[in-house]
C-alpha cells in the first residue's frame, strides 16, 4: 500500500466491472435461456450458465461486504490468529513476486479510498483490510457452491472450471491484503512507539 501524497489518484476498475456484470448477466442470460428451451441447444445452456454465474458472483461481491459490515463494522483485530501473518507467508510472497503484480490487483479494488493513509487512521485501514479479506474468503466458498447447479457431469466440469477461475481472482485479492497488512501494522506500531498515535 502506498501513500497518495505526491501521486495521482489511483484509478480503479472494480465498480466498472461490477456494473458490467450486473447489466450483462440478465441481458445475456434471458435470451440464452429462451433459445435453450426453444431449440434444446446445449451451447445456449452453457452460455446461460456462464453469464448466470458471473451475475451471481457480482451479487456476492455486493451482498457479502454489506452483510459483514452490518455485523462487524470493520472492527477486526489484525493480530488475531486468522488475520495475523504466518511464518511461511513472507517467503511465499517473495517467490510469487507479489510486489511486482499487486498494483494491478489494487486497480480492481471497489473502494481504494478506504486504503488512503491520508484520509484514514491506520487502525481503520487495518480493520477494513481484514474486512476485505474475509469478504473474499466467503465469496470463494459461495463461488464453489455454484457447482451444485450442475445437472450433469459436463455442466459440473464447466462450473468447476469457472469457479476455479473466480477463486483464483479472489485469492489474488486475499494475497495482496495479507501482503500489505503486516507492513501497515509495523508502521502503526512505530508511530505508537514515537508517540505519534495512541495505542
Amino acid at each position: 500500500m502506498k501513500k497518495t501524497e505526491g501521486r495521482e489518484k489511483r484509478k480503479t476498475y472494480g465498480p466498472l466491472i461490477q456494473n458490467v456484470l450486473t447489466v450483462l448477466g440478465p441481458v445475456v442470460c434471458i435470451p440464452a435461456y429462451v433459445l435453450y428451451r426453444s431449440t434444446g441447444g446445449k451451447i445456449y445452456h452453457l452460455i446461460f450458465i456462464f453469464f448466470l454465474v458471473l451475475f451471481i458472483h457480482g451479487l456476492f461481491r455486493i451482498l457479502v461486504p454489506s452483510f459483514l459490515f452490518l455485523i462487524f463494522r470493520y472492527r477486526f483485530d489484525p493480530e488475531s490468529f486468522w488475520f495475523s501473518e504466518k511464518s511461511f507467508e513472507k517467503g511465499l510472497y517473495e517467490k510469487l513476486n507479489v510486489k511486482e503484480w499487486k498494483s494491478f490487483v489494487e486497480k480492481l479494488s471497489f473502494h481504494p479510498h478506504k486504503f488512503d493513509m491520508e484520509k484514514h487512521e491506520d487502525a481503520f485501514i487495518l480493520g477494513y483490510m481484514c474486512h476485505a479479506e474475509l469478504c473474499h474468503e466467503i465469496t470463494i466458498i459461495l463461488d464453489l457452491m455454484t457447482c451444485l447447479m450442475a445437472e450433469n457431469i459436463i455442466e459440473f466440469i464447466f462450473l468447476l472450471i469457472l469457479a476455479l477461475v473466480l477463486v483464483s481472482l479472489e485469492m489474488s485479492f486475499i494475497t495482496v491484503q495479507r501482503y500489505n497488512r503486516p507492513r501497515l501494522l509495523r508502521i502503526k506500531k512505530r508511530k505508537e512507539e514515537r508517540g505519534e498515535i495512541l495505542s
